[in-house]
């Protein structure tokens, strides 16, 4: 955050204190709710989270004292993001389970299925996989009651990545064909391209590693096609760049280096620094793997200038600690040999 963007934001929060003190030494949820949820996210972008803290828990006890048990869920949730940031993940954990109660004993599927997805996320941090599996299954049938395809596919790529962390990338894969079969229908309109697109690619990604037949064909291809086709380039680097990743773990080394590298391309055409950084740093990791240690150095200063570029002399600034890690990382002699070995290149 800026300074501009952090004094706003300190000014931001005090405004909302002195308006809670306003009301007097027990505000009701119904008049002061709204200021506790943004006192507590302006504290917790501001990292002081026991003033978010505080916010949250004056705002539970007036909720708890109105009754309503959904909007407590939306408090814990919040609460618990608080937690996690700082470290406690088992209380964290705590919050979002009791959370997922509350919304339940209130009948509120949307907040439940939210409070679930972020719970498996706590298991999957922890090694359950397939408690996170469950647990983003059930998300996904209450998503499912209240018509909610976009959230369907996600919590079956959520359950679907969980089964693949587990060992069982063959039942990942059926799972979420199933899924894409079952929101076909709202491709584009109720789901986003976006979400569509990646989790075809991912399903693609299961069966390479599960092994089913004809998943070395042209699918991925097709994906990125279909992509391209909807002016979703952006889409298609992004999908490029995970597939690189995953050739690289599954040791397809030649994929992996012709996917980086049309990442970083599809970066340029949509003058996305996110992807194109990520795309470099790969492909980086490609050349340093062959021995390429001019072509590491050439690739890490072509990409700060690159970033320059798009964001300005601050856009530079990972890249340069990326080459000032690499240099600490290899020594003054490898990397001087790599200078002058790229500096010989002309």
């Amino acid at each position: 955050m800026s300074p501009p963007d952090t004094k706003a934001a300190e000014a931001r929060l005090l405004a909302l204190q002195e308006h809670i003190q306003s009301l007097g030494p027990t505000p009701r949820a119904a008049d002061a709710l709204d200021a506790w949820m943004e006192a507590a996210s302006l504290a917790l972008t501001l990292g002081w989270l026991d003033v978010a803290r505080a916010a949250l828990s004056d705002a539970r006890r007036a909720l708890e004292s109105a009754r309503r048990p959904v909007d407590e869920a939306r408090v814990l949730i919040q609460w618990a993001r608080i937690e996690t940031q700082a470290g406690d993940s088992e209380l964290a954990e705590r919050m979002f389970s009791a959370a997922s109660g509350l919304a339940e004993e209130a009948g509120n599927h949307d907040v439940q299925a939210k409070a679930l997805g972020l719970l498996a996320g706590r298991r999957i941090a922890r090694g359950d996989h397939r408690g996170a599996a469950q647990l983003h299954r059930t998300a996904s049938v209450l998503r499912d009651e209240v018509g909610d395809p976009a959230g369907v596919l996600e919590h079956a790529v959520g359950e679907a990545t969980a089964l693949q962390l587990a060992g069982d990338p063959g039942q990942g894969f059926d799972l979420l064909s199933a899924a894409l079969d079952h929101i076909r229908p709202d491709a584009g309109k109720g789901v986003p391209w976006r979400a569509v697109l990646e989790a075809r690619a991912m399903s693609v990604w299961l069966a390479r590693q599960a092994g089913v037949p004809g998943s070395e064909d042209g699918a991925l291809d097709g994906i990125l096609s279909d992509a391209e086709d909807l002016g979703e380039r952006g889409i298609a680097g992004w999908i490029r760049l995970q597939g690189s990743n995953v050739a690289t773990q599954q040791g397809r080394r030649e994929e992996a280096v012709s996917l980086a590298e049309a990442a970083r391309a599809d970066a340029l055409a949509t003058r996305d620094p996110a992807l194109y950084l990520q795309a470099a740093l790969l492909s980086a990791r490609h050349l340093e793997a062959d021995g390429d240690d001019a072509g590491v150095l050439k690739m890490l200063h072509t990409a700060r200038g690159t970033l320059g570029d798009l964001l300005g002399v601050d856009g530079q600034k990972p890249l340069l600690e990326v080459i000032r890690a690499t240099h600490e990382r290899w020594g003054d002699a490898r990397y001087e040999a790599a200078r002058a070995a790229l500096a010989a290149q002309g």
